[in-house]
């Protein structure tokens, strides 16, 4: 359960923006691991200067992004997964232009 994927986040305390993901990734990596989808908005998710989204700086949110998508890819079911790479490229060029970061920038960080 929720515990045992708590335990096997031993670099939770370094996200600062994706750490809901990071165990996100630990609970559905665990065998028998299902998903359901609800239509229904169930969360309200506000960006404003005091928010953790908010208040980190730009680079080191796009870094957290892709520390999780190497974590992702890293993973067996998307070993090979052409398409799936293609659409975390994407995802973190659309972050970088929101968060105003230059192409230097996002260069950087994906390494």
């Amino acid at each position: 359960g929720w515990e045992c994927a708590l335990g096997r986040c031993r670099d939770l305390e370094t996200f600062h923006i994706a750490g809901d993901w990071r165990i996100y990734v630990e609970l559905l990596t665990a065998p028998g691991a299902q998903v359901a989808y609800v239509v229904r908005s169930l969360n309200d998710h506000r960006r404003h200067g005091a928010s953790a989204t908010g208040s980190v700086a730009s680079s080191r949110h796009l870094a957290e992004i892709v520390r999780m998508h190497h974590l992702i890819r890293d993973l067996p079911v998307f070993a090979n997964d052409a398409e799936a790479s293609l659409r975390r490229e994407s995802y973190r060029s659309e972050v970088a232009r929101t968060l105003g970061l230059s192409e230097k920038e996002m260069e950087l960080e994906d390494n």
